[in-house]
């Protein structure tokens, strides 16, 4: 019985650790779809010259859940609201779906200021530099990821280690 205790403990630790150190992993994930959704919306922008509404809907339609709901939101945000008020609202209601820190959504908050007020070639211009900054947190991701995730399992099997050891 104690054998099977000392068991769930660590692996229950083990389990907590993973799940924290998954997080800027999901992080990476949600700012892929960002970026995703920015590629698309640059080519309906700029190719096609698709009204931001339909545009919008068009990116939900590609992205995965969460961030595909801030685009539906967003589009249908728009009927009433400015674009830059209908994305920081649509962001809001959805923002505890994701793991955005505070710096994507600042600079995702900055980017909705741009959209939908500026000429095609601005807006594209505004695309890129907002892609420049995805990458770099996207980078930013990867590195503290690999470390964190290692960090977050080695300490809570420890930390699960130590309890057995007080406990039995």
């Amino acid at each position: 019985m104690q054998i099977a205790g000392a068991i769930l403990i660590i692996l229950t630790s083990y389990i907590i650790g993973y799940y924290l150190g998954s997080f800027p992993i999901n992080r990476k994930m949600d700012l892929l779809q960002f970026k995703k959704a920015l590629s698309i919306l640059s080519s309906e922008i700029e190719h096609m010259h698709t009204p931001l509404k339909t545009a919008l809907i068009n990116i939900a339609e590609r992205l995965n859940k969460p961030i595909d709901a801030i685009f539906i939101n967003f589009a249908n945000f728009l009927e009433t609201e400015m674009p830059k008020d209908a994305f920081q609202k649509s962001l809001q209601l959805n923002i505890k779906k994701t793991y955005l820190t505070k710096e994507d959504i600042y600079i995702l908050n900055n980017f909705a200021s741009i959209i939908g007020h500026l000429d095609i070639a601005m807006q594209k211009s505004a695309i890129n530099l907002l892609n420049e900054q995805l990458t770099t947190a996207i980078n930013e991701c990867t590195e503290i990821g690999a470390k964190n995730k290692k960090l977050y399992t080695s300490l809570s099997v420890l930390f699960g280690l130590l309890i057995v050891v007080i406990l039995f």
